[in-house]
């Protein structure tokens, strides 16, 4: 009875503090509280129960070319992928980073396009040195980073790209003991990898997985076959450890990507390895707004229908689509394509996106993980789910600072 009171004051003086109306979404990050008493206060990506799932058991929010932002308006309509940069995209709840690259005077750089018409942003090692900086400055969170796409892609280019980036990879994530390392990571008997879970990562620091995409049968992304063999101890084949979605449907119209998300899984899969769902759409084909039917997944003819050609308001339009609860059952297609997948025992490890702040997104990818944490670790139910807010300010740091303090409370009761 005691105990109930002392959280309920605790409760009551944070809310005070920061005022109720701070906790709405979608500006509030989740923090699970867990009464654990053998794991403590450690948190994996913001909450105490996924420090018990191995990495391919949890989902992550991905961004797509991460390193796409920033350009001018028309630039930007046929170019953007994201209006903040790597880390402020980290800062709002991405954890797997898709980066393309452009080699330009000899050096590496992130970029969107190829050839003459490419869009080229700031050098890759500077964008790695700052995402480096984060994850050493959030000791809790385990984050992903991919590379595929790239230009020139002629072979001599490709093996200047893939040593430059290797490189740059040693520098920032290796040589500080961030990078997931190869002998991390078991093989069974039947080839499957074996990951460690989150908390383990946590614990050992190494947190930063690395991945070339290596698919014979995508020459033109395929980084792998040309890095140094050195390398390969700590940079992985995504195409091995995962599958990526990317098909016709990202270059169709709404429905059509809907449906691929939502009946991906539905005649099964050969290989069941976890997949990377890529929910994104080729800018400029016009296409009327994803949401003017109230239906399942329906889309009318109508003279008056909302229309979008660029990246944005394409993604915005999307995601919205995506996850907004529809149907008798009020879920939604990225919820009923998850689930489809995990009927066949093939896991979500990630979604792919444009301007990741349009949709309900962080908390779909919440709820999403709620579902990993109850079929692979039952017996890491939540006790309790607090919303704070991401603000940096002092109001907000105590509130954070006090449920945590609650969760300490929780964990010896």
């Amino acid at each position: 009875m005691v105990s109930s009171t002392i959280v309920c004051v605790l409760l009551a003086s944070s809310l005070a503090l920061t005022g109720a109306s701070k906790l709405a979404f979608p500006s509030a990050q989740l923090l699970s509280l867990r009464s654990n008493k053998q794991q403590g206060l450690q948190r994996c990506n913001g909450r105490f129960d996924l420090c018990n799932l191995r990495f391919d058991q949890v989902t992550l929010l991905g961004s797509h070319n991460a390193g796409s932002y920033g350009y001018g308006r028309l630039s930007k309509c046929f170019y953007g992928n994201h209006n903040i940069n790597e880390i402020e995209q980290l800062g709002r709840g991405i954890r797997f980073l898709d980066i393309d690259v452009c080699l330009r005077d000899g050096v590496v750089r992130t970029c969107h396009g190829r050839g003459q018409i490419a869009k080229i942003k700031r050098p890759l090692e500077d964008a790695l040195k700052d995402v480096s900086s984060w994850v050493l400055a959030n000791p809790s969170e385990v984050i992903m980073m991919s590379f595929g796409d790239h230009d020139p892609a002629d072979p001599d280019s490709k093996v200047v790209i893939s040593s430059s980036i290797a490189a740059s990879l040693e520098k920032f994530f290796r040589e500080p003991g961030i990078a997931v390392n190869l002998a991390d990571i078991t093989r069974k008997h039947d080839g499957i990898q074996t990951w460690p879970k989150l908390g383990d990562m946590v614990s050992s620091g190494r947190r930063v997985v690395l991945a070339y995409e290596g698919d014979v049968d995508k020459p033109q992304n395929d980084l792998y076959a040309s890095m140094p063999s050195k390398s390969r101890d700590f940079i992985l084949n995504l195409a091995t450890a995962f599958r990526y979605t990317y098909s016709d449907a990202n270059k169709a119209d709404y429905r059509t990507m809907l449906k691929d998300v939502k009946h991906y899984c539905d005649n099964g899969l050969k290989n069941q390895v976890p997949i990377h769902l890529d929910i994104f759409l080729k800018p400029f084909r016009p296409r009327l707004d994803a949401n003017t039917s109230g239906k399942e997944i329906d889309f009318v003819s109508r003279n008056d229908a909302a229309h979008c050609e660029c990246n944005e308001c394409t993604a915005k339009q999307l995601n919205t689509a995506l996850t907004r609860p529809r149907g008798s059952d009020d879920r939604s297609v990225l919820d009923k394509g998850f689930d489809q997948c995990a009927k066949i025992g093939v896991h979500v490890h990630a979604v792919k996106v444009d301007f990741e702040e349009y949709g309900q997104l962080s908390q779909a990818i919440w709820s999403l993980n709620d579902k990993n944490v109850h079929r692979f670790c039952p017996s890491c139910n939540l006790d309790l789910a607090i919303a704070v807010p991401f603000s940096q300010n002092s109001f907000s740091s105590t509130l954070q600072i006090t449920f945590l303090g609650i969760a300490g409370l929780l964990s010896f009761l």
